[in-house]
């Protein structure tokens, strides 16, 4: 069991220094460029690093790349998620009292969306090709449906979304969430029967145009 810990706390350790030192390297930019450049930036660094991460402690004992064996199941799962961000989406732009976040969703186009895809293919680096191999290979996980990697992954994933509070009404925010944890539950479901991680860096860059993730 305390060896169990260790891992958790080791992980975690690592996950606060990375954020930490880019949000203070994003702070020392910030009277440099416009909000965009830094968030393309500060995602570019956490990708950077976290692949260094994988690099250093993968040694062989995960996948990221396996030649996908796609079964019907995993349309089924994808087609809801499409499915529930877009109504969660939808209901927003349309009821939403704090319209910042709807029409930030309208006005996805240039850099923005540069920043989009940037930004996806950072949190699948981080979140699935990271924290979720990396603690299902060091911890005995007898998993039948959710890995333990993968609650850990979703755990973080959840916290790192609470800002939607700040930009969003308390409702929607909430919805949000909610969508944020069935996400990233069957993204790590299907990274740990895949082990691709590009199939999933698409999806999200496709679902994140509904702005949830």
């Amino acid at each position: 069991m305390k060896l169990k810990t260790n891992i958790y706390i080791k992980v975690l350790i690592l996950f606060i220094i990375t954020f930490a030192t880019g949000v203070a390297l994003r702070q020392c930019l910030s009277t440099f460029t416009e909000e965009a450049l830094l968030e393309i930036f500060f995602k570019s660094f956490l990708a950077t690093t976290f692949v260094f991460l994988i690099y250093l402690f993968n040694r062989g004992k995960w996948d990221l790349f396996t030649p996908v064996k796609w079964k019907n199941k995993y349309w089924i799962l994808i087609l809801i998620l499409i499915i529930l961000f877009s109504v969660n989406n939808y209901f927003q732009v349309l009821y939403s009292e704090n319209q910042y976040y709807p029409e930030m969703i309208k006005s996805a186009l240039g850099i923005s969306i540069i920043g989009y895809i940037i930004s996806s293919t950072t949190e699948e680096i981080i979140y699935r090709g990271f924290l979720q191999p990396f603690i299902n290979a060091n911890t005995i996980s007898n998993f039948s449906v959710i890995s333990r990697g993968n609650l850990f992954a979703t755990a973080l994933f959840f916290l790192t979304h609470l800002g939607f509070f700040t930009v969003m009404d308390p409702v929607f925010a909430v919805l949000s969430l909610v969508n944020v944890i069935i996400y990233s539950l069957i993204t790590g479901y299907l990274f740990d029967r895949t082990k691709n991680i590009f199939v999933l860096i698409v999806l999200h860059i496709f679902l994140v145009h509904d702005k949830n993730l």
